[in-house]
């Protein structure tokens, strides 16, 4: 593996371990009684690599959307979303949505 590689390897890594870390702290606070709204979708699909801009500025947009929606009178919530390369080939390729 070329450095070039190995660093590119490494930025993506620590990407996923970052929204990771995040997703494992909201998982250990959460409440059993929480009456909070949780919105967890997980959809996979074969993209074009010349797509996945496209998608990138699609989710820069939603981004910007929700922080409009920051209020001093709202509750707290966190924006966590990735779009990664998936080595595994599912065989089923429906979509989860767990809308709480």
């Amino acid at each position: 593996m070329n450095a070039d590689k190995s660093t590119k390897s490494s930025k993506q890594a620590l990407e996923l371990s970052i929204l990771r870390n995040h997703l494992s702290t909201a998982i250990s606070t959460v409440k059993r009684d929480d009456k909070h709204k949780v919105v967890a979708v997980i959809r996979i699909a074969r993209i074009k690599s010349g797509d996945i801009k496209v998608l990138q500025r699609k989710i820069m947009k939603l981004i910007k959307e929700f922080a409009r929606l920051d209020s001093a009178n709202g509750k707290s919530y966190t924006l966590n979303i990735s779009a990664y390369p998936n080595e595994t080939d599912y065989v089923s390729r429906e979509k989860i949505i767990i809308d709480h």
